[in-house]
């Protein structure tokens, strides 16, 4: 995850990533030099009060993340631990369909 800028949207909460397709998320991911596999979970609509978000996760089960370390505007987020940094709202949604997608998927 990332913290946001403190102005703006969600400022200074931590969120994933986001691209404005699913190709610039691709690109990211291989530009860091990241192996692994993707899969989309389910879309949803954040609504605001002014205007509506459609998001469309995707998931990478990272292999290698070599260059994870480098880049210090980013945190890892372990799904077993209460998260200790302010979350948007959409990424609270998200944390839980996550959770619930490897629990499915593991059982």
């Amino acid at each position: 995850m990332e913290k946001r800028p403190s102005s703006g949207i969600w400022g200074g909460l931590h969120c994933f990533l986001e691209f404005a397709n699913s190709d610039e998320a691709r690109t990211y991911v291989a530009q860091q030099g990241w192996l692994g596999h993707e899969q989309q979970l389910e879309s949803f609509t954040h609504v605001f009060s002014h205007f509506q978000l459609t998001i469309t996760p995707l998931m990478f089960r990272i292999t290698n993340a070599v260059n994870f370390a480098a880049d210090t505007s980013l945190i890892r987020y372990d799904l077993a631990d209460e998260p200790e940094v302010g979350l948007a709202a959409p990424t609270k949604k998200l944390l839980k369909q996550l959770k619930k997608h490897l629990a499915d998927a593991s059982a």
